[in-house]
């Protein structure tokens, strides 16, 4: 039920925005934006979402195979990645994806509850740096063109790189010092205890203990395989510039022309690191808003379809696609 209803929330505020564009474009000018639409782009659209998938599968089965974690077949990590998918769009800040996936794991692929939570660390280690040193270039190359189109909003993007940047500081923090990083977590547990949030902290200090360690085994297995690590960011870098190259094959399946593909996807990146820090599942809301302002110049007229378009391959789709690996989790 907590699913039905999470599901329930996202597609609602989802929708509700993309009415707000439609209305604010006119019914008319979408319809028509529509009357033109190009199918070749439309194929573009579903292949390359299908190849984020494909790139992203691949990631979680090289995963698989470091240290003493259990190797993952092809065709079960493009099933616990469809599942993420699924989890990520209708949970606040993406938060639901990966203890979803540890549970169909460890329940039904039987990988083991410390295996499976062993190979998304090491997947979420690789992606949170690849994605942080993509931040670095795209800032510096894309921030000035996504400033002419919405002017000091883009500034926002900072925090949502600012956000991921702290994120690795705490990954190597936590990894490269030990006694240091335990004592953090223990005031931090302390600050909660004291205002009431967690009870039983003698427990909860023990637990850190363990994970922090089995962290600590698990970076430095990563470190053990360079050239695999550097391949795996490789294949996150190819992810992630297949879903922001999504909004160009919008552009052209409503006949527009002109536009670099790469700026679209500098653009996109910037949107992306913007809407980062908005807690609305699967940022629904944000992500609307977000691509009206900054593409409204560039789809004129055409906004509100080309927002539908984009928004059915970036958002639905995982939905749809990932709400097929419920019933076989459920009988989990």
């Amino acid at each position: 039920m907590k699913t039905l209803r999470n599901v329930f929330l996202s597609l609602l505020i989802a929708v509700v925005s993309l009415a707000i564009v439609v209305i604010i474009n006119g019914p008319s000018k979408v319809l028509w934006a529509f009357q033109k639409l190009q199918v070749p782009f439309i194929g573009l659209s579903l292949l390359f979402w299908t190849l984020s998938v494909v790139f992203e599968s691949f990631v979680l089965k090289l995963s698989g195979v470091y240290g003493n974690l259990q190797a993952i077949k092809l065709g079960d990590a493009l099933e616990i990645v469809l599942l993420g998918r699924f989890f990520n769009s209708v949970t606040p800040f993406a938060t639901g994806g990966q203890p979803a996936q540890v549970y169909y794991m460890s329940v039904k692929k039987h990988f083991g509850l410390a295996e499976s939570t062993g190979i998304l660390v090491v997947k979420f280690l690789v992606y949170q740096v690849t994605i942080t040193i993509y931040g670095m270039f795209v800032l510096v190359w894309a921030y000035p063109i996504a400033k002419r189109y919405v002017q000091h909003l883009a500034s926002l993007s900072f925090i949502g790189f600012a956000v991921n940047s702290f994120v690795v500081f705490l990954i190597f923090f936590f990894s490269l010092n030990e006694r240091v990083g335990l004592g953090l977590l223990r005031f931090i547990v302390k600050i909660l205890s004291f205002f009431k949030v967690i009870k039983e902290t003698n427990d909860i200090e023990s637990r850190m203990v363990t994970e922090v360690r089995k962290f600590r085994d698990v970076f430095k297995s990563v470190l053990r395989f360079p050239v695999r690590t550097v391949f795996m960011g490789i294949l996150i870098l190819a992810q992630y510039i297949s879903l922001m190259i999504l909004p160009y094959f919008a552009y052209r399946a409503l006949g527009f022309q002109g536009e670099s593909p790469w700026k679209i996807v500098g653009m996109q990146s910037i949107l992306t690191l913007f809407v980062a820090f908005i807690p609305t599942p699967g940022s629904s809301g944000a992500q609307e808003g977000a691509f009206y302002l900054f593409y409204k110049s560039i789809f004129s007229d055409s906004i509100a379809a080309g927002l539908i378009v984009w928004r059915f391959f970036s958002f639905y789709l995982n939905i749809i696609v990932g709400s097929l690996m419920l019933p076989r989790m459920r009988r989990s």
